[in-house]
């Protein structure tokens, strides 16, 4: 559960391609969002592309949701992000 549940600290979720919970993620009360994380494709070392999972998966793919969403409005705040 930790850090998860840290007040500062955003909660982090997978779920697989068809949207199911993903085994190796938590579902608690503490999770944020929930993004894909299982078999996300990802580069690998000398070119190309295979599948990682994990929830430090879908933290990269939250992370570049975010900057997406702060390239359009770089004006809004946390909370804004988090009421989309």
């Amino acid at each position: 559960m930790y850090p998860g549940t840290d007040y500062n600290v955003v909660g982090v979720g997978s779920v697989g391609r068809d949207g199911s919970h993903s085994a190796f993620s938590l579902a608690t009360v503490s999770i944020d969002f929930v993004v894909p994380g299982a078999e996300v494709p990802v580069p690998k070392a000398g070119g190309g592309y295979t599948t990682a999972s994990g929830t430090s998966v879908s933290t990269a793919v939250l992370a570049g949701i975010v900057a997406l969403i702060r390239q359009n409005r770089p004006t809004f705040r946390v909370l804004q992000i988090y009421d989309l």
